[in-house]
């Protein structure tokens, strides 16, 4: 008995468990204190609190909540700077956009640390731009960026002061925080190029279907591919978790939101909506749950259209369909190639050490390595049955050593590994994950 009390105990105390407690809690007053105040865009501010929420960065601090605020203000200001110098020319204020937008990404990529701060400087560039609209376009974009600057704000206080993590989780959180730049990592390159090419074909739905709120489109679909480029997360996977995430939304829109009277109703339904998808959808993809709130346009004075409903679903079905077609295109993202790109590029740059130890850099030998042992955790050995999962990560456990002996300049030992190296490769036929069967 004891013991089943202490396991629950331990469940309510876990990182899990608080950080979706800390998130739940975020969303529901994103939205009530907007709607209390009379504000609009508080959409605006939970979207801000899912994506920080999701990002998988856990430690939190007023130091960390200024700076996505800095960040958030740097998007505002390149975003509206743009729009008052080009008000009447849409074509060149969205490839003035499209660079910055690009820019940050890439640097969200290259950093090695809390990305969320550079992705809502790119975000808020984009949610500033009302869809070609001049009127009050000023007003628009100071109210989206406040309503972002409100969502950072409740959930630094949350985390803070509400929900924070135990002693021990910090410490270790601490310990594991990268601040740095990797700059010029070629896979990043690409995933910025591909995020470029994602704006564009964006707006070009937006464009050519002429969708109401189709600017919504180029906005989540650019954002969300620095998740979803180079990455386990795949938007086939995403496409199925959205169609769940829309069948329970309509359940919700139906049957529950108009029996919703008061605001504790509201905030109730809100946090159990929220706290479904941060505690039992997988951190990696759940703000593609989550984000099926944002589809049931949630107001002060609620209104019921399940047309408008299902214009919105079109939005954010166009958005996923966007980051599939350019899973493979233009540049292979499967796990198998990219684990034989890794290795190839491993054993390439670690000849050219041994001859010059000082013509690359540890960490991005280091960095070249994660990548490849990412890589080769991820393949679907199902469709490979003739390679032993087993045999090739303990292949990259073996490189890890490999490249510390060549690091270290032990010489013998590096020999030795060498040997171990190339015994363990000849009982592995890579060559296998050059057929792909899918």
């Amino acid at each position: 008995m004891n013991k089943r009390v202490t396991d629950i105990k331990t469940s309510f105390m876990s990182p899990k468990f608080i950080l979706a407690l800390r998130g739940s809690l975020s969303v529901a007053l994103a939205f009530l204190i907007p709607f209390y105040l009379g504000l609009e865009q508080a959409s605006t501010a939970s979207i801000t609190v899912m994506i920080i929420a999701t990002a998988g960065d856990v430690s939190s601090s007023v130091m960390k909540g200024f700076i996505r605020v800095i960040g958030t203000l740097i998007g505002a200001i390149i975003g509206i700077t743009l729009i008052s110098l080009f008000p009447q020319d849409r074509l060149i204020y969205l490839f003035l956009l499209s660079i910055f937008v690009t820019m940050f990404l890439y640097i969200a990529r290259a950093y090695r640390g809390d990305k969320t701060i550079f992705m809502l400087s790119a975000m808020t560039m984009m949610i500033v731009f009302d869809a070609g609209n001049v009127d009050d376009v000023f007003i628009y974009g100071v109210d989206r960026t406040l309503m972002s600057i409100l969502g950072i704000v409740i959930y630094t206080i949350v985390s803070i002061y509400l929900f924070p993590l135990p002693v021990n989780n910090q410490k270790d959180v601490s310990k594991k925080q990268d601040f740095e730049f990797i700059w010029f990592d070629i896979e990043d390159l690409k995933g910025a190029f591909i995020s470029f090419l994602i704006f564009w074909l964006s707006v070009y739905v937006w464009i050519e279907f002429n969708i109401t709120e189709g600017f919504y489109i180029v906005v989540l679909a650019t954002s969300l591919s620095l998740y979803t480029t180079y990455s386990v997360v795949k938007p086939h996977i995403l496409i199925f978790l959205f169609t769940f995430s829309f069948i329970f939304a309509m359940f919700m829109y139906i049957f529950v939101l108009p029996n919703l009277f008061t605001w504790w109703h509201l905030a109730l339904f809100l946090f159990f909506y929220s706290f479904i998808g941060f505690y039992f959808i997988n951190p990696k993809i759940n703000i593609f749950f989550l984000l099926g709130i944002a589809t049931l346009l949630l107001d002060n004075e609620m209104s019921y259209n399940f047309a408008v409903f299902l214009t919105v679903l079109l939005i954010f079905y166009l958005f996923l369909f966007v980051l599939l077609f350019f899973d493979y295109i233009p540049f292979n993202q499967k796990s198998e190639y990219m684990f034989l790109k890794f290795k190839d590029r491993f054993f390439r740059y670690i000849n050219r050490v041994e001859k010059s130890p000082n013509s690359i850099s540890s960490k991005y030998l280091f960095e070249i390595l994660k990548k490849m042992q990412f890589n080769a955790s991820k393949i679907d050995y199902r469709y490979f049955n003739k390679i032993e999962k087993e045999k090739v990560l303990k292949y990259t456990t073996i490189c890890e050593k490999y490249l510390k002996s060549i690091l270290d300049k032990d010489v013998l030992k590096s020999k030795k590994i060498q040997t171990e190296l190339k015994v363990l490769e000849s009982s592995i036929d890579f060559n296998l994950l050059k057929e792909s069967k899918f």
